[in-house]
C-alpha cells in the first residue's frame, strides 16, 4: 500500500520518491512537506529518502494485520471528508480485492450533524456494518442513532448492515475472499 510521487523542483530537475501510506492525500501531503523544506533551503534528495522512509502515525490507514489473505486496516477517520478520503484510498490500494467497512460513529452530535454525509461516504466500499454510536463524553440525543448513517448508506447505494453478526464468517466465505477491511472503531471495540 504505497503511493510514488514525481516532483518537478526548480532548478533540480525532477525528484521521484515512495510515500508508504497510500492515497492521494497522504501524497499531496508529502510534495507539500517536501517543498516546504526545499523553500527553507534542506537538500531535496535528503528529504525525499526522509520521506520514503515515514511509516505514517497510527490509526491512520494502519496495517493491523493480515492472516488468510484478509488485511484490517484501522482508521481514525470519523469525518465524513476523512471517510471518504481513506476510502478512496483503500479502493485504490485493494487491488481489486473486496473493501469491507466496519465503522463506528463516534458523538451523538456528530452523526445528528454528519450522518448523512457518512452514509455517503460508506457507499464507496463493497459492504459496510456500521455498528452503536459510541458516545464518549456525551449523552445520548433522542432520535439519533446510527440508522441515521444507515439509512443515508443506503440511499446512497450501499450494502450495509447495522451489527457486526456474519460479519467474520462473510469475510470466510466465497462472497468475501481474501477482503480489505478498513476498520474506524472508538473505545473499547479498538
Amino acid at each position: 500500500m504505497t503511493s510514488e510521487v514525481t516532483v518537478a523542483l526548480p532548478d533540480a530537475g525532477e525528484i521521484t520518491f515512495t510515500v508508504s501510506v497510500p492515497g492521494r492525500h497522504y501524497a499531496h501531503n508529502a510534495v507539500a512537506a517536501l517543498a516546504a523544506g526545499v523553500r527553507t533551503g534542506l537538500d531535496p534528495a535528503g528529504l525525499a529518502h526522509a520521506l520514503t522512509a515515514y511509516t505514517g502515525v497510527g490509526r491512520r490507514l494502519q496495517l493491523k494485520g493480515e492472516a488468510g489473505g484478509v488485511q484490517v486496516i484501522d482508521s481514525y477517520a470519523h469525518h465524513p471528508t476523512e471517510m471518504t478520503a481513506d476510502l478512496e484510498a483503500m479502493r485504490a490500494a485493494a487491488g481489486g480485492r473486496r473493501l469491507l467497512v466496519v465503522f463506528q460513529p463516534h458523538l451523538f452530535s456528530r452523526t445528528r450533524e454528519l450522518g448523512t454525509e457518512m452514509g455517503r461516504a460508506l457507499a464507496l466500499a463493497d459492504a459496510s456494518v456500521v455498528l452503536d454510536i459510541y458516545p464518549a463524553r456525551e449523552d445520548p440525543i433522542p432520535g439519533v442513532t446510527s440508522a441515521l448513517i444507515i439509512d443515508a448508506a443506503r440511499a446512497a447505494g450501499a450494502r450495509v448492515t447495522p451489527s457486526t453478526t456474519g460479519t467474520a464468517s462473510r469475510t470466510r466465505s466465497r462472497e468475501w475472499p481474501r477482503p480489505a477491511i478498513w476498520f474506524s472503531p472508538w473505545g473499547p471495540v479498538t
